[in-house]
């Protein structure tokens, strides 16, 4: 059982359905829409909020089971929350994970399991074992017109950052154009938000999560966040609170293959660290008791990630 509990909510519709027997299988048909409202989920695990919707409305679909058609699909005011811990596991892989199961333990355990596959493999290749290479079941073809965000919202943490950070994204706004199975796709994305008390949100791209072969190409950018809210974050891992500055993120990702690479650029400015603050999980940073930067940039870094996909789920998540 996954870590998540339904706290509430509705679900209704409105619509045509048609069962017919033919040959011994059935053949079902359904046009109309599904609405949800008031839907709220807590982890199991801290028992907060993970994943909500003031309302939900998914118009014009046309199911059968040879295929399945949305026109749009429309969130008002949801919720979610994302947090990277300090292993660079998350609080998704956690909770998604059932009971029993341990999610990836970081790139470690990634690069072990890896190596092992790769033994196997030429241990395999070199004692001349004969390899079966089962054929790939076929695409169910799904297609959504639009899927819409209106006054949404996000708390996203990531503590495995030398600058440890979290924000609250508001005002989340955009849409996801042109979904579909068909891998010579590639839907649209455009969000935008807030970020509380100061700073903006922004992702662009492209995406395919449903084909085949995934696709993603994002650009997601955090820009004047203000930094003394991250005081506790930079106290834990940093040993000092923060007295002022704002940063920025620049964040690109892009699916190669089964690797998702990633580049990031994080921009300080007029940053300032204040107090020295006790710390059992502080790093060793060259920093004095005052440390002050008018504008520092660090050099982009590029990172490998690997995709984990099975045959049912085509993207179950990804684990640096």
């Amino acid at each position: 059982m996954m870590k998540v509990h339904l706290v509430s909510g509705t679900l209704g519709g409105d619509g045509t359905l048609q069962v017919r027997v033919a040959a011994g299988q059935p053949d079902i048909h359904f046009e109309g829409s599904l609405e949800s409202h008031g839907f709220l989920t807590r982890d199991r695990i801290d028992n907060e909020r993970f994943l909500a919707w003031k309302g939900l409305a998914v118009k014009q679909i046309n199911f059968t089971p040879r295929r399945l058609s949305v026109g749009s699909v429309r969130f008002t005011e949801p919720y979610a929350k994302l947090l990277v811990h300090k292993n660079r596991t998350t609080n998704v892989q956690e909770i998604l994970t059932p009971d029993g199961l341990h999610p990836n333990r970081g790139p470690d355990a990634t690069a072990a399991r890896q190596a092992k596959e790769e033994e196997e493999g030429d241990s395999g290749e070199r004692a001349g074992a004969p390899t079966h290479m089962a054929a790939a079941a076929p695409v169910y073809p799904v297609r959504v017109g639009k899927l819409e965000l209106v006054g949404g919202s996000a708390d996203f943490g990531d503590l495995s950052l030398i600058l440890p950070f979290a924000a609250r994204v508001e005002k989340l706004n955009g849409s996801v154009s042109g979904l579909s199975s068909d891998s010579l796709t590639r839907a649209e994305v455009a969000l935008d938000g807030q970020i509380a008390p100061s700073g903006t949100a922004q992702v662009r791209g492209q995406i395919n999560p449903l084909a085949d072969h995934p696709f993603v190409d994002l650009n997601v950018i955090f820009h004047g966040i203000n930094m003394p809210v991250l005081t506790p974050y930079c106290g834990q891992f940093m040993g000092r609170e923060v007295d002022k500055g704002k940063m920025s993120l620049d964040l690109t990702y892009q699916l190669q293959g089964k690797h998702l690479v990633g580049q990031n650029k994080v921009v300080l400015d007029q940053f300032e660290l204040g107090k020295k603050v006790e710390s059992p999980e502080a790093t060793h940073l060259p920093v004095g008791s005052r440390s002050r930067s008018s504008r520092m940039e660090t050099a982009r870094s590029t990172s490998t990630c690997r995709w984990k996909a099975t045959s049912t789920t085509r993207a179950s998540g990804w684990a640096r």
